[in-house]
């Protein structure tokens, strides 16, 4: 693994829903494809985590017209069900995501480290609309 410096911001985000809950619909492939997306009109057509230390990830996006896709894979690091996991995304940029247990309400930090492709801001802005869709799609499926 690369021992690299990288840029990171952190992103903070209330669910309301138990922290077990929103634990399973991040690590379940069969909820993850019904949110997992950064963009308006980007889907999810599949995804695959092998949720353990060691274990991969495998989620794929594409634009709403088919034209352009990209799989956004990587390995766990840790796994503290439901407290905390971390990983390494393929291209070396960690990320940890913190599961804060607020009874009804989830409290998420996610900080991750920046690529150099697109801005901070437009970085933030697609995680936060990763974390806008998961809680939509929790109000949706309770």
């Amino acid at each position: 693994m690369e021992n690299k410096k990288w840029e990171t911001i952190t992103i903070e985000r209330f669910i309301s829903a138990p922290r077990e809950r929103v634990w399973k619909a991040w690590m379940d492939p069969e909820q993850l494809v019904h949110w997992h997306t950064a963009g308006e009109g980007w889907t999810t057509p599949y995804a695959k985590v092998d949720a353990r230390v060691g274990g991969k990830f495998d989620i794929g996006f594409q634009s709403g017209d088919g034209k352009l896709s990209f799989p956004f894979t990587g390995t766990f690091a840790e796994l503290v069900e439901p407290e905390k996991l971390a990983y390494m995304i393929d291209d070396g940029r960690p990320v940890s995501v913190v599961f804060e247990d607020l009874g009804e309400r989830t409290r998420i930090v996610l900080t991750l480290a920046l690529e150099t492709q697109n801005s901070a801001e437009q970085q933030r802005q697609g995680w936060t609309a990763m974390l806008v869709h998961l809680a939509d799609y929790i109000g949706k499926a309770k």
